[in-house]
């Protein structure tokens, strides 16, 4: 069993290390779900979508963000990892990488000027996402997952506190949350 878990990819943050962990359905069905909407709208002369592809934004860094979206031209080392700094991140949480992605890649993203990052929770149906204000992330909104038949029955000021359609500014694009969490 120690073989197999040496198998699993770390990242390095500030030169600690950190196991990732195995990916879930329910990460991989929202992983999916965001890519394809982002590739649908994505102005692709202009920015660049990675999923799980390593990024070394600095020296004691390497990591693999769940999503990615850099402008373009992209750059990358020799071995194929993205030395520039996204404009859009996502990580998407799991039992296991929940705490280090709420806070020490949270605070990385924060540190090498990452314009938004989301965090999508698949347990939840939920995502949050930060925007940096005077260097420091602040929490934009927290985008929920409401049912049409929920929607329907919401008043104006409900409908106002549930936004189901999240922008990404730093690409202009809108996401339905719904879109995140469907299962096909």
């Amino acid at each position: 069993m120690e073989a197999l878990i040496e198998k699993i990819p770390s990242e390095y943050i500030r030169g600690v290390k950190y196991r990732m962990s195995p990916t879930s359905i329910f990460h991989y069905i929202a992983d999916r779900n965001l890519a394809d909407v982002i590739n649908k709208s994505l102005d692709k002369n202009q920015f660049f979508l990675a999923q799980d592809v390593g990024l070394i934004p600095c020296e004691d860094d390497i990591i693999y963000p769940d999503l990615a979206v850099y402008q373009k031209p992209i750059h990358y080392t020799e071995s194929g990892l993205m030395t520039d700094i996204p404009l859009f991140v996502t990580e998407i949480l799991s039992p296991s990488t929940r705490k280090k992605d709420l806070t020490v890649k949270k605070d990385l993203y924060e540190r090498i000027g990452v314009e938004e990052y989301w965090i999508i929770s698949p347990q939840e149906k939920a995502v949050e996402a930060y925007k940096p204000h005077d260097g420091k992330y602040i929490l934009d909104n927290v985008y929920t997952r409401v049912s049409p038949e929920e929607w329907l029955r919401m008043t104006d000021e409900e409908k106002a506190e549930h936004p189901n359609v999240a922008r990404i500014e730093s690409i202009n694009i809108g996401v339905d949350i719904w879109d995140i969490f469907k299962e096909n």
